[in-house]
């Protein structure tokens, strides 16, 4: 046997602070003070050094140059460890040099260390390095699909390329965490069914333990079928096991099943036909009609499952921060439409600031536009008209307020209408607007077939 000693260095796609020295198997890992400049399709950028170093021994008749293959599992998954950490895909391709030879590579050994932006992640860096010692197969499975599934959704930002693809690789990060805890779930309802029956047995018909026992055992496979196997759905087993991890409440439910909705368009197919597009515009017909909405959360809710397995904290801050700009429960945004005096925590400025619900100015024109019969706008504008007309609009938050006013310029109520242009004239004159320009907003309603003939007059003057 022949020990092979090979070094390569990367340009890893950050300005920011970065300081790695630490071991993972045969490697060594070290980050260095240099910047390198690299290039890529969409130009050059600086980027940090990082050097791994690595040790292995390979037969007599190999040449140097087959240790990157033996090799390639340690190094994709120390890439997968920094990727997850940073949040910036670590990628193969960013190698630039590269040397390996039979000569001993001496590296002066220090601490573990992993700083990222002035964060000190070491502690985290370690608990991932055991969960991967002890369960390698799960935890580099979910580190790598996050991996190449961030990176498909980085390379989509021009022209929502991988949208499809980057969902159902996040997705599968869901389900596989999921299913680790199916045997749990299922014991849990099994125990649950079996002992309300007992109970109804007991308490109704006055059956002994023996007369139970019969009839639970003779029934036990249309039980199974009915109230248990049936309900293993990937809906209720991820929200067992964001109850598991204290992750699940309505607005987080919701959430979780409106990717579903997404995940079946996408992984099941549909007629992807649309005449109308919006930029970016795509190469192809997406399978999903709100990838881009999506896409972000998904990343964030993934990565704080996997936070979870892993026992860390590392997105912790930026879920609960993902969280607050999640859209309401349906369910309950519908109940305030109906009940808007029923729910006291809703005001003015929770509306702006945040409330339990979720209920933001963009909730309500987010849901007008997607079920514009069910959420129609003059149920919204009676639901919503008080706490509007009361708002004293000025630059600080006038460009929240700019989506529901375009729509609610065409309300049936001449005082909201009248004060809804007022706020749209202030905004695009101070160009306060969440767009890239005042007209985006037309082509997006447009795209989802709704006409707002007032603001198009105002467009067109």
């Amino acid at each position: 046997m022949n020990k092979v000693f090979v070094e390569k260095k990367y340009g890893f796609n950050t300005e920011e602070a970065l300081e790695l020295f630490f071991r993972f198997n045969n490697t060594i890992v070290i980050s260095e003070n240099d910047y390198v400049s690299m290039g890529s399709d969409n130009g050059h950028y600086d980027s940090r050094v990082v050097n791994l170093v690595s040790e292995i021994e390979l037969q007599e008749f190999y040449g140097v140059h087959e240790a990157n293959r033996y090799l390639r599992s340690e190094v994709l998954s120390i890439q997968n460890i920094i990727t997850f950490i940073t949040g910036i895909p670590f990628l193969e391709y960013s190698g630039y040099e590269s040397c390996s030879t039979v000569i001993p590579r001496s590296i002066e050994l220090k601490p573990t260390k992993f700083i990222f932006d002035d964060n000190d992640y070491t502690l985290a860096l370690e608990k991932l390095i055991q969960k991967i010692k002890d369960d390698t197969q799960l935890s580099i499975s979910l580190l790598d699909r996050w991996r190449k599934a961030s990176y498909l959704s980085i390379e989509s930002n021009d022209a929502n390329l991988y949208h499809d693809e980057a969902i159902l690789g996040y997705f599968h990060i869901i389900e596989m965490i999921s299913e680790m805890f199916r045997d749990e779930l299922k014991a849990k309802l099994t125990d649950g069914i079996f002992n309300q029956i007992n109970s109804y047995y007991e308490e109704n018909l006055h059956y002994n333990a023996t007369q139970i026992n019969d009839k639970l055992k003779k029934n036990r496979n249309i039980i199974n079928e009915l109230f248990i196997d049936s309900e293993l759905s990937i809906s209720q087993k991820c929200k067992f096991v964001l109850t598991k991890y204290e992750l699940l409440d309505d607005v987080t439910s919701s959430f979780i099943d409106e990717l579903i909705g997404t995940r079946n368009s996408i992984a099941h197919g549909r007629k992807s036909y649309n005449k109308n597009a919006l930029w970016p515009v795509s190469p192809f017909f997406s399978l999903s009609h709100n990838s881009y909405e999506c896409l972000d959360a998904l990343s964030i809710l993934s990565a704080r499952l996997i936070d979870c397995y892993f026992e860390t904290d590392i997105w912790k801050e930026k879920w609960e921060e993902c969280h607050s700009f999640l859209l309401p429960s349906r369910d309950i945004l519908n109940n305030f439409l109906k009940h808007p005096k029923g729910f006291t925590g809703v005001s003015v400025d929770s509306l702006f600031q945040g409330n339990a619900y979720n209920f933001t100015w963009d909730s309500f024109f987010y849901y007008y536009v997607q079920e514009p019969r069910k959420f129609n706008l003059e149920r919204i504008c009676n639901a919503i008209k008080d706490m509007y007309l009361s708002i004293e609009y000025n630059v600080e938050n006038s460009e929240q307020l700019f989506n529901i006013s375009v729509v609610l310029c065409d309300s049936c109520d001449r005082d909201v209408s009248n004060f809804a242009r007022k706020i749209v004239v202030f905004c695009v004159d101070k160009k306060l607007f969440p767009w890239g320009n005042k007209k985006d907003i037309y082509g997006y309603l447009e795209y989802h077939g709704l006409e707002i003939p007032w603001y198009k007059d105002y467009l067109l003057k």
